[in-house]
């Protein structure tokens, strides 16, 4: 089947032959995002380049630039996904930040504030009343502790970061793990912070210091829930930088501080976006000489007018 023209292969030939043999499908991805005339195919294309993992991933950006033009709105807010996570080119995502479909906006909006984490530089960061809830203590309610387990980390595998973002790279055991919900959650630094002998240079720019895997009981590999963020948008030189957990379509669910001192990063979450992150406080350290953390926490419950599913602030212009 991989033997034919790709443009004359049908949309369930191509589905049926990245289910069989990825790597095929892969083979001819560019070629099908370039000429298929389907466009539920240019978008699987789009995907299946875009995930090819460290380095083809790399090597597919010309060809996801290209298709930023794709008449097509599904398979432009693929494009944005994967160059926000590959490429280096902001003015392409800016494009499709004013595109004309609201969906492909929002997606090259996260897509460009991901990016600006990813290269460091404060292209577009996330907005600052992203997370505007603190945690409170009403008469005769509950509060659940967070517990976190910097010794339960097994499970976390750098493969599974670097599947969704390629160009980072990752420790390689997570620094500490803890429960939501029926799933164990894994926080696995960047080497960007792994490497840091200078907690102030460390937060002087825009970075991803972690990303959140989330993986169930019996599943085999985990998926990136989450992304940890820093900026220092008030020019402490690196001393105090924003905190920010979003996930990956731009959604921010809590935001704080990051204090750095000469040996660590002290990580304070207090701010919260209900519906999407429940308030939460949680204070930690960490010891850049050892990479250790510890860390404790407390979540409430969503207050009731936040309840209802709005749209979610993710990024503002710079």
């Amino acid at each position: 089947m991989a033997a034919r023209e790709p443009a004359k292969l049908t949309a369930q030939e191509f589905l049926e032959l990245s289910l069989r043999d990825v790597e095929a499908a892969r083979a001819i991805s560019e070629s099908v995002l370039r000429n298929h005339e389907v466009a539920d195919v240019r978008a699987a294309a789009a995907n299946l380049l875009g995930s090819a993992g460290r380095p083809r991933a790399l090597k597919a950006v010309p060809a996801l630039t290209r298709a930023a033009g794709d008449p097509n709105a599904a398979v432009r807010r693929r494009v944005a996904r994967w160059l926000g996570r590959l490429g280096d080119d902001p003015d392409v995502l800016k494009r499709l930040a004013a595109d004309q479909d609201p969906v492909v906006r929002r997606s090259a909006d996260a897509a460009l504030t991901l990016m600006s984490y990813r290269l460091g530089e404060p292209i577009r960061l996330v907005r600052e009343d992203a997370a505007d809830v603190a945690l409170e203590t009403p008469r005769g309610a509950a509060l659940r502790r967070i517990d976190f387990d910097p010794g339960k980390v097994e499970r976390a595998r750098r493969s599974d970061a670097e599947r969704d973002l390629p160009t980072v790279e990752f420790a390689d055991t997570a620094l500490l793990a803890f429960q939501c919900g029926k799933q164990e959650v894994s926080v696995l630094a960047t080497k960007a912070l792994e490497r840091s002998g200078e907690p102030f240079d460390t937060l002087a720019r825009p970075r991803i210091l972690a990303t959140l895997i989330r993986y169930d009981v019996c599943a085999d590999g985990g998926e990136v829930a989450a992304y940890v963020l820093s900026d220092d948008r008030d020019a402490t030189d690196g001393r105090e930088a924003r905190l920010w957990i979003t996930r990956g379509n731009g959604t921010v669910l809590h935001g704080g501080r990051a204090i750095a001192d000469p040996t660590g990063i002290t990580l304070v979450l207090d701010r919260s976006n209900p519906p999407y992150g429940p308030p939460v406080m949680v204070e930690g350290r960490l010891d850049l000489a050892s990479m250790k953390v510890t860390a404790k926490g407390r979540v409430g419950a969503i207050p009731e007018a936040r309840r209802a599913s709005v749209p979610a602030p993710v990024a503002t212009p710079r």
